[in-house]
């Protein structure tokens, strides 16, 4: 089973791409998304999405995508060193966006 990992998945193209892996394959996808202090990452990422998914398929498309809370700029990714001891272990694509 394929496993995504992506970076930037609430920016223009990495909410795309997403859309489209999710479309296209039947991989799970787990997504690096900051913060902020009005929005969590996982409804930043719904609501991306949800602009781009539409269709009855789409809570079975979204049920396949884990937001991890995070960020590129901190040790780690920002991210326990256990979830990323079990990334690495799970993931077959990495995608930077």
């Amino acid at each position: 089973m394929e496993h995504v990992f992506l970076t930037g998945a609430t920016g223009f193209v990495g909410a795309r791409l997403l859309q489209k892996w999710l479309e296209r394959s039947s991989a799970n996808l787990t997504v690096l998304v900051r913060s902020r202090r009005e929005m969590s990452a996982e409804i930043r990422v719904r609501e991306s999405l949800s602009r781009l998914i539409t269709g009855t398929n789409r809570n079975d498309l979204l049920r396949r995508v884990t937001v991890l809370e995070g960020d590129l700029g901190r040790p780690g990714l920002g991210i326990a060193e256990t979830e990323c001891r079990a990334l690495a272990t799970s993931v077959t694509h990495i995608i930077h966006c």
